[in-house]
């Protein structure tokens, strides 16, 4: 869990905001055998443990899922007419909200989580997080989609894009497939990308946020918990700080 130290401990209980303030200003609480004196100090909780005076603090540690999204369902937590991911989820799981969206019909990794400050941090605007995505073309890949790609398109709506990286799946004259790696995520991105070079996306599946891939043993629908070294892995790609020291 990372998080403000003030919020963090404002939610375990402790008191008000104002009221945490005062302890954490007052040198009572520590990480560790460290001691923390800012509010605003963010850190990981995992494998940390805080200390009011002597007293060790529990503190909930956020839910962390890895899902392969099938077709037809969208990225939201709910929806009078369509189904969502949330309903592919058991109950217990209803708490938690996409990092992110991918379109309907788009398939693959998308992380659900109840950690409000990560999901922020992988989706706000500049943090450029990179995604990638594996896609089928009606028509074969041009050798200059990739050059073309680097430069930062000039979408049809007057967007331009920032620069990414795309390859094909392989060299044969007739390839349709390939991958493209973005840090952007606006609406229908890769399609208007690639109706721009002159081709189609007839198929389209998330396969990497940052360092975490897409465990190719899920089916679609399937989920299951990311690993420690996983939620690891996004916290730093979203350049969330760690502990705090001295």
């Amino acid at each position: 869990m990372i998080g403000r130290l003030d919020k963090i401990l404002s939610a375990a209980g402790l008191g008000t905001r104002k009221e945490v303030k005062r302890l954490i200003r007052s040198g009572r609480i520590k990480t560790g055998t460290v001691i923390c004196r800012s509010p605003e100090q963010k850190f990981d909780t995992s494998g940390t443990e805080i200390f009011l005076d002597s007293a060790k603090i529990d503190i909930k540690d956020f839910t962390y899922i890895m899902l392969n999204k099938p077709g037809g369902v969208i990225s939201a937590t709910r929806d009078k007419t369509k189904s969502t991911v949330l309903d592919l989820m058991p109950e217990k799981y209803k708490g938690l909200f996409p990092v992110g969206r991918l379109d309907i019909d788009t398939q693959g990794l998308l992380i659900l989580t109840d950690d409000g400050i990560l999901t922020h941090r992988l989706t706000a605007p500049g943090k450029n997080v990179e995604k990638i995505y594996y896609l089928e073309l009606e028509n074969p890949w041009e050798k200059d989609y990739g050059t073309k790609i680097e430069e930062g398109l000039l979408l049809s709506d007057g967007y331009k894009c920032l620069p990414g990286r795309a390859w094909p799946e392989n060299p044969e004259p007739d390839c349709n497939k390939g991958f493209i790696a973005i840090s952007e995520g606006k609406f229908h991105q890769v399609k208007k990308m690639f109706f721009t070079l002159g081709n189609y996306v007839t198929f389209l599946k998330r396969v990497q946020i940052g360092n975490v891939k897409l465990d190719e043993t899920l089916s679609p629908g399937e989920f299951r918990h990311l690993t420690d070294a996983e939620v690891e892995s996004l916290k730093k790609s979203s350049g969330l700080l760690l502990p705090c020291t001295k």
